[in-house]
């Protein structure tokens, strides 16, 4: 199942709603949002996914910051124009492309229920490469979920954005995003439990 814009702002405002709450239960299902494509519609939804593949090009988050695809991270013209020096794969279906000086970060995980991603240590990753004047190139497969989970994780951790913030602003400057409901539900238990994500400092 996955989590639209409108959705994301109610799973968002439910977690904060129950931050005061410890026992409280967090539940990004909105029957009227977030709906699981029935069978006839299986084959439309293939067909969009492997569109947005193969059209949708690489997306600035903001300088230094890409997000994309698969079929982005091996486009060695983008990589070469964006100036990318290092890779954060998200994808078990994609090996990384080698190329001299960039560096590759993966984390072979599926975009599918019960996902979990290790956020913490990937957004330090991001930073780190930043920090040391890299531009950095986040991927997944499509670029719509586990790419996006990552960034908006670096957006509150660094920029002290909320995650509504956070996904709004990934939304604007890709349109195909759509998180998976586990990643939003552990963007959103994050949040409320720990403030505003983690506020890491510089080190």
């Amino acid at each position: 199942m996955y989590l639209a814009a409108n959705s994301i702002v109610n799973a968002s405002r439910e977690a904060e709603a129950g931050s005061s709450q410890q026992n409280s239960e967090y539940d990004c299902q909105e029957e009227e949002d977030a709906r699981l494509l029935p069978p006839s519609m299986w084959w439309n939804d293939v067909r969009a996914q492997l569109g947005n593949f193969l059209t949708s090009p690489a997306s600035r988050v903001e300088d230094g910051l890409w997000l994309g695809s698969a079929l982005n991270a091996h486009d060695q013209a983008f990589l070469r124009r964006a100036r990318v020096r290092a890779v954060v794969n998200l994808s078990r279906e994609v090996p990384n492309l080698c190329l001299p000086h960039v560096t590759h970060c993966q984390c072979e995980l599926r975009d599918e229920v019960g996902c979990q991603l290790p956020l913490r240590w990937l957004v330090r990753f991001i930073h780190a490469q930043r920090r040391a004047g890299r531009v950095v190139l986040v991927h997944c497969f499509i670029g719509r979920s586990r790419s996006v989970a990552v960034v908006c994780a670096y957006l509150m951790a660094y920029r002290g954005y909320t995650f509504r913030q956070a996904f709004a602003h990934v939304a604007r400057v890709r349109p195909v995003a759509c998180l998976n409901q586990d990643l939003a539900l552990q963007l959103c238990r994050m949040e409320a439990e720990e403030g505003c994500f983690l506020r890491l400092k510089d080190s």
